[in-house]
């Protein structure tokens, strides 16, 4: 039996975006990234009814997107690891600042090359994270993302804990 092959660029921004109020599923029998608004349902074929889709079945997996503050380590982390002197210091900067996301987004476009050094570098952490979430959540699959097919971590055996037993 194949593996099931999921949509790395929906799984991926369902992730590492917050969309606000709506949120994402994963239909854990197709590999589709589901999209609810408060109005529809939607996955990357069209819409679908809500009233025909049982979200809280345990054929979906609620996608919680990456808080915040992991997304700051992650620029962080590049702008640490891959960075000197004056990229440095105006990154670092950014980060300390009001408004880090669009202080070192900004800080970015001063620096062109490194700019571009920074997107292939969220973009594999944005990768890597798809495939721990998918092992933490117990999926057994592959990404596809970009044309390449990205093998999935083994799923992360579940283990209950004294608090999952019922009284």
């Amino acid at each position: 039996m194949s593996r099931m092959i999921i949509d790395g660029d929906l799984l991926t921004d369902a992730l590492v975006y917050d969309f606000g109020d709506n949120e994402h599923f994963l239909d854990n029998n197709t590999g589709k990234v589901l999209f609810l608004t408060e109005e529809a349902l939607f996955t990357d074929d069209g819409e679908l009814d809500p009233e025909e889709v049982d979200l809280e079945s345990e054929q979906y997996t609620w996608i919680d997107p990456r808080p915040s503050n992991e997304s700051w380590k992650v620029m962080a982390d590049f702008t640490e690891n891959h960075t000197d002197g004056e990229v440095f210091e105006d990154l670092a900067r950014a980060l300390r600042g009001g408004k880090p996301f669009r202080s070192f987004k900004d800080a970015l476009l001063r620096y062109p090359d490194v700019r571009e050094n920074w997107f292939a570098y969220e973009e594999a952490e944005m990768i890597e994270y798809a495939r721990k979430w998918l092992a933490a959540e117990g999926i057994d699959a592959d990404i596809e993302y970009r044309g390449k097919i990205i093998k999935g971590l083994p799923p992360i055996p579940y283990e209950p804990t004294g608090d999952d037993e019922e009284e």
